[in-house]
C-alpha cells in the first residue's frame, strides 16, 4: 500500500504467491528497484478496455506473425539501433511495443499502471527469477529470438562470466549486439544470425549451455517438429499469453 490515495503497490508476497516460490534476497531486490506501483480500474474504465481489447483483435488488417513479416521486424530493430548511435545510452533498445496500452492483467484482473516501464518490469522479474534460479552456473546461455538484446543484460546480471549469445533473423538485431560488445558494454555478447522459418542445421552449439526462447511458443514449436539435432542441456521456454489470433482464444485471453 502506498500513503496517495488508491495507489498500490505489487510485493516481493505478491510474486511469491503467483509464482509458487521463496524468492531469493536477489530477485526481492529486484522487486524494490522496479516501480510496480499501480491503480484498480473502476467498472466503466474496466469496460471501456473490454471493448478496446476486442476491436484491437477483431481489426481486419490484425496480421499474424510469419515469414512475410521479416522486413518489419528489421525496421523495428534499426530504429532501436539509430537511438543507441544517437544517444549511446542503453536504454535505447528496449522495444517500443513495451507500455503501448496503460492497462495490464494482475492475477485475472485489469490494473492501471503508475509508471510507464511497469510492463518491460513485469517481463524484467520473470526472467529476472528463473535466471537467478537456473542460470547461475551456466558457461554460456543463448537467447533464441533476442530481439534488440535487451534480455541478455538480466542473464549476465545472474552470471556475468557466461559467454551470452543473441539469436535472431533480423540483421539488424545482430548490428546491435555487435555494436555494445564492440563498445565495451560487455565483452561478452556475441551475436548470430538464426532463423526459425529456415534453420541452419549446421549450427553447432556449445554443448554445456542454457537456451531461453522466451515467449515465442508458435517458432519454439516449429523447432520441435523439425527435430533439429540440438545438444542442449535444458531449453526452457516462457509463454506470457495464448495465440490471440485464434478465435478460440480470443475471449479466453480476456
Amino acid at each position: 500500500p502506498s500513503s496517495e490515495k488508491g495507489l498500490k503497490r505489487l510485493t516481493a508476497t505478491d510474486f511469491e504467491e503467483v509464482f509458487n516460490d521463496t524468492l531469493s534476497q536477489y530477485v526481492k531486490r529486484k522487486i524494490k528497484e522496479y516501480d510496480f506501483c499501480y491503480y484498480d480500474l473502476t467498472p466503466s474504465e474496466r469496460d471501456a478496455w473490454i471493448r478496446k481489447i476486442v476491436d484491437v483483435l477483431i481489426a481486419p488488417n490484425i496480421e499474424e506473425v510469419g515469414e512475410h513479416r521479416l522486413e518489419q521486424w528489421e525496421k523495428g530493430w534499426e530504429q532501436n539501433l539509430a537511438e543507441l548511435e544517437a544517444s549511446s545510452k542503453v536504454e535505447a533498445i528496449i522495444p517500443g511495443y513495451y507500455g503501448k496500452y496503460n492497462v495490464l492483467r494482475w492475477k485475472q484482473e485489469f490494473i492501471k499502471p503508475a509508471h510507464k516501464d511497469f510492463e518491460y518490469y513485469s517481463h524484467a522479474i520473470i526472467q529476472d527469477w528463473l535466471f537467478d534460479k537456473y542460470m547461475r552456473n551456466a558457461a554460456t546461455v543463448y537467447e533464441f529470438g533476442c530481439g534488440t538484446g535487451h534480455n541478455l543484460f538480466r542473464v549476465r546480471d545472474v552470471n556475468p562470466k557466461a559467454k551470452i549469445w543473441g539469436l535472431d533473423w533480423a540483421t539488424s538485431s545482430q548490428k546491435i549486439i555487435q555494436k555494445l560488445a564492440r563498445d565495451g558494454v560487455d565483452r561478452n555478447f556475441f551475436a548470430h544470425r538464426f532463423d526459425f522459418f529456415n534453420p541452419d542445421e549446421n549450427f553447432n552449439l556449445i554443448k554445456s549451455f542454457w537456451n531461453t526462447c522466451s515467449g515465442r511458443n508458435r517458432l519454439f514449436a516449429y523447432i520441435l517438429n523439425q527435430s533439429l539435432s540440438f545438444s542442449t542441456k535444458t531449453i526452457f521456454w516462457i509463454t506470457y499469453q495464448f495465440n490471440i489470433l485464434k478465435k478460440e482464444n480470443i475471449c479466453q485471453d480476456i
